[in-house]
C-alpha cells in the first residue's frame, strides 16, 4: 500500500508542475508581428521621386499574406487547471476513509458500537462485553474469530459481528490457569478460564484436570438467566478417580491401558513388566500416595506393585518398589536399571512376607499406602503398616503403577491413585508392625 500511496503522491505533484510550467509558457508568448505594407519599386525609389520614369511601367505589387498570430490555448491550460485542482484536492484536501461496519447483537455491549468511517490505516480500538444473562461472547472480524478486546488496521473496508446468546452462564477459573475441563464427564474441549452457556436449566458437575494438580470437581445447578463462577484452587499432587481418559498417564503399551466404568484397566500380554507411569516429577520430599487395585486375571503369585523412582525415563532409573500379591505376600526392593528391558539391580529391603492384611485372590481389592518423609518410608496394605525403613540413596519422585506378568496373561484394574503433599501418616513404632513369614521358594516379582 506504501508503493500506492507513494505514487499517487509522484503523480500528483508531476501533474501539479506541469501545469505551473504550461501556464507560465503559454502566458509569456507574445502576438505576431503586424504586416508592414508593400515595399516600393527599388527602380522608383533610385529615380528619386514621385516623378515617372520614361520607359518604365510600375507594376502594382501583390499584397503580402498577412501571417495571423497564435492563439493562446485555453482548451489545454484548462485541462491543465482541472488536473493540478485535482491533484491538489486528493493529495491535499481529501483523505481516503475506508468504513468499519459494526453489527453489535442482542445482549452485547461495547465500543465501537455503529458502523463510522476511518481514515486510511487509523488503528481502531474495539472492545466487547456480554450483558447480564447473556454469554457465550462471539466477536468476527471479517469473519473470524477473535478476541474480546483488539485493534483493528483501517487499511481497507472491514466488518466486526459481535453476538451472543441468552441462558444459563457458568464462568470457570484456576489457579494455576490451563486446566482442562469436563462437563459431566465429557472433554469440553476448554480449558480455564472458560465460559460455558446453558439454553435450559440443569446440573453439570465440572472436573478440572492439570497434570501435577489432584482432579477438582464441583456439581453446579444451572438456571437460564443466572450467572455462576467456579474458582478452583488447583492443589499439587494426584487425585485420578479415572472418570475421565487417563491423560496424564504414559503407558508402556499405550493399547493395553483404557479407561471405563471408573476404573483404570491393562491387559498383558508380554513377558515381564507392564507399566504406566504419571507424567510429573513432583518437588516435595514427603507426599502420600495411595491406590486401589486389583488383579482380576493371572498367577496371584506375580507382583502387583508401585514403582517410586527419581524420574520418568525408565530406561535408566533408581527407585523402590513396593510389592504384594493376590497369595497373601508383599516385599520391598531397592532397584535400578532398564525397568522396560527387566534388567539391572535389585536388592531386598523387606524380603518376601506373608500378611493377613492383604485380601487374597484375585478379583480381591487392596489399597497400597506408601508414606515418604525425606528418607523414611512406611508402607501400608488396606490402612495396615506392614514395613517401615529409612534409605537416602535415591530421591524419588515419580509415581509408576506397574505389575509382573509372567508367561501368561494378566488383567489389573485400579479404582484410583491419590498422592497428597505432606507425610499424612507418620512412620509407626517397629512392633506395631504385623508379624510376618517369610514364603520360601515362590518367585513372586519376576526379580531375580
Amino acid at each position: 500500500m506504501k508503493f500506492v500511496h507513494f505514487h499517487r503522491r509522484s503523480i500528483s505533484t508531476f501533474a501539479i508542475l506541469a501545469f505551473t510550467v504550461l501556464l507560465c509558457f503559454w502566458a509569456n508568448q507574445s502576438p505576431a508581428a503586424a504586416n508592414p505594407g508593400a515595399e516600393k519599386n527599388p527602380s522608383s525609389l533610385a529615380a528619386g521621386g514621385d516623378d515617372e520614369v520614361p520607359g518604365f511601367i510600375e507594376e502594382e505589387a501583390p499584397a503580402p499574406a498577412v501571417k495571423k498570430g497564435k492563439k493562446f490555448p485555453w482548451l489545454i491550460v484548462g485541462a491543465a487547471v482541472v488536473i493540478g485542482a485535482a491533484a491538489v484536492y486528493f493529495l491535499v484536501l481529501k483523505k481516503t476513509k475506508n468504513e468499519l461496519t459494526v453489527t453489535l447483537g442482542e445482549g452485547c455491549t461495547g465500543t465501537p458500537a455503529a458502523t463510522a468511517k476511518y481514515k486510511k490505516d487509523e488503528v481502531v480500538n474495539y472492545s466487547y462485553s456480554t450483558q447480564a444473562g447473556w454469554g457465550d461472547l462471539q466477536v468476527k472480524l471479517d469473519g473470524v474469530t477473535v478476541a474480546a478486546t483488539g485493534t483493528v488496521t483501517m487499511d481497507k473496508a472491514h466488518t466486526l459481528d459481535v453476538s451472543a446468546t441468552y441462558g444459563a452462564i457458568v464462568n470457570i477459573t484456576s489457579s494455576p490457569a490451563g486446566a482442562k475441563i469436563y462437563d459431566n464427564n465429557s472433554d469440553s474441549g476448554k480449558t480455564t478460564p472458560a465460559t460455558f452457556t446453558y439454553t435450559s436449566a440443569g446440573t453439570h458437575t465440572f472436573l478440572l484436570r492439570l497434570c501435577g494438580y489432584q482432579d477438582y470437581s464441583k456439581t453446579q445447578s444451572v438456571v437460564v438467566g443466572q450467572t455462576y463462577d467456579i474458582n478452583a484452587t488447583m492443589v499439587a499432587g494426584i487425585l485420578d478417580n479415572f472418570l475421565v481418559p487417563a491423560s496424564c498417564w504414559s503407558p508402556y503399551v499405550a493399547s493395553a491401558w483404557t479407561v471405563s466404568g471408573g476404573l483404570y484397566k491393562c491387559t498383558a500380554t508380554q513377558r515381564d513388566w507392564d507399566f504406566s507411569y504419571y507424567n510429573s516429577v513432583f518437588g516435595s520430599t514427603k507426599f502420600t500416595v495411595e491406590v486401589k487395585m486389583r488383579r482380576t486375571d493371572g498367577s496371584k503369585y506375580n507382583s502387583t506393585s508401585i514403582l517410586l523412582t527419581d524420574g520418568t525415563n525408565l530406561s535408566n532409573y533408581k527407585g523402590y518398589l513396593f510389592n504384594y500379591t493376590a497369595s497373601g505376600s508383599y516385599s520391598v526392593w531397592k532397584v535400578s536399571g532398564n525397568w522396560i528391558a527387566d534388567t539391572g539391580s535389585s536388592n531386598s529391603i523387606k524380603s518376601w512376607s506373608s500378611s493377613s492384611r492383604i485380601n487374597k485372590g484375585l478379583n480381591s481389592w487392596n489399597t497400597m499406602k506408601i508414606v515418604r518423609s525425606g528418607s523414611n518410608y512406611s508402607y501400608y496394605i488396606n490402612d495396615s503398616l506392614l514395613t517401615s525403613f529409612s534409605n537416602a540413596n535415591y530421591d524419588v519422585r515419580v509415581v509408576v503403577l506397574t505389575f509382573y506378568n509372567g508367561n501368561s496373561q494378566s488383567k489389573m484394574e485400579y479404582d484410583y491413585v491419590k498422592l497428597s503433599p505432606g507425610a499424612t501418616a507418620g512412620l509407626m513404632p517397629p512392633d506395631t508392625i504385623p508379624a510376618s513369614i517369610p514364603v520360601p521358594g515362590q518367585k513372586h516379582s519376576g526379580i531375580k
